[in-house]
């Protein structure tokens, strides 16, 4: 699939963006002020073994440093995940809607796809099993789902695994997971001691606000990431992004609190506007919210676009009368709120 940018032809910073997921509260200054630090070192290349970064991200899900592999950002490691796992002839299985990104890194190493639809906006997983055949080599589980937003409990997702062949890799893609109430949520990553056929995939691009910097991870166990680490360049991933990622996670608990409130207060808030309006929506477990504007959705999502705020239409994910939008600060989302409900009445004038 081509990738349309909601951003083409226009000047984002004039522009309310808030179709590409990014978290917009964005790091503290004194975090900004630290990251900036290693600026001075940029005329050497970066760490290739990424030793001190991969062991945080270890300890924060019980593993070994031999457990991780970094990636400039998830989708790089998706790709590899397809290229080492796929051959001609072969097929995988994914939720329909959910991230083109696996259909189209299937097809690059020649296979197909097959796209199960949702039922209720959630993954089908009998049928998804069902679908499974002696030449399926991956099923993608994106948990919290996007666009949908809506997310499987780790019981729903062992069953599943216990009912496939081990033969067959299971990529558990929680980009949103961080967003996730309650904050006790247990991700996929917990099952790696039972299970060696799963690969969990985290990214620092949302949660955590370094979308630009395009760094992100898979954890596994040790030969399958050893695997994936063999496929990577050296220096994949920009001493930019390691150090800011260290930062992150050296601010772990503070970040938490702030985002975590951040986004659930906001979210909060969008179904309060959106109950106003009686415009229908799918509760989200992600920070972003699937919304239905009907038949005259594009045409309210080019009005949008006039006022000053970019957001997704879902017509790419076979969703038409659907949009997604990414949850803002609460200026961002005032400004989006106050253009809908003056588009909402002239259309019905």
């Amino acid at each position: 699939m081509e990738y349309k940018s909601p951003y083409k032809g226009v000047n984002q910073k004039d522009m309310v963006c808030l179709a590409t997921n990014e978290n917009s509260h964005g790091l503290s200054e004194k975090i900004y002020e630290e990251i900036c630090n290693d600026l001075k070192s940029v005329n050497r290349y970066p760490k290739v073994s990424n030793g001190d970064l991969k062991q945080l991200i270890a300890n924060r899900h019980g593993l070994m440093a031999e457990n991780v592999v970094l990636g400039s950002g998830s989708d790089e490691l998706i790709l590899y995940i397809a290229l080492k796992y796929v051959k001609p002839g072969d097929n995988t299985i994914m939720a329909n809607p959910s991230f083109f990104r696996y259909k189209d890194v299937t097809e690059i190493a020649g296979g197909s796809c097959k796209l199960v639809d949702c039922i209720n906006f959630e993954h089908d997983l009998e049928t998804m099993k069902s679908q499974i055949d002696d030449k399926t080599k991956i099923v993608f589980l994106c948990n919290p789902n996007n666009p949908t937003g809506t997310f499987m409990p780790i019981e729903k997702i062992e069953d599943f695994v216990k009912d496939v062949s081990p033969e067959i890799m299971i990529v558990v893609d929680e980009a949103y997971f961080d967003f996730v109430a309650p904050r006790e949520t247990v991700s996929a990553a917990s099952l790696l001691e039972k299970y060696s056929n799963i690969i969990v995939l985290r990214t620092f691009s949302k949660f955590f606000a370094l979308a630009g910097l395009r760094i992100g991870y898979a954890v596994g166990c040790e030969a399958h990431i050893k695997g994936l680490d063999a496929m990577r360049s050296p220096y994949n991933v920009n001493s930019i992004a390691q150090a800011a990622a260290l930062k992150v996670l050296e601010h772990l608990d503070e970040l938490t609190n702030q985002f975590y409130e951040e986004i659930n207060t906001e979210r909060e808030y969008y179904y309060s506007m959106l109950d106003q309006l009686n415009i229908s929506y799918i509760p989200s477990s992600a920070n972003f919210i699937f919304i239905k504007f009907g038949k005259d959705c594009l045409k309210m999502c080019e009005q949008l676009k006039d006022n000053g705020i970019i957001i997704r239409p879902c017509d790419m994910f076979g969703y038409p009368e659907y949009v997604r939008i990414t949850i803002g600060t609460r200026e961002e989302n005032e400004k989006l709120f106050a253009a809908l409900k003056n588009i909402i009445e002239m259309m019905r004038s």
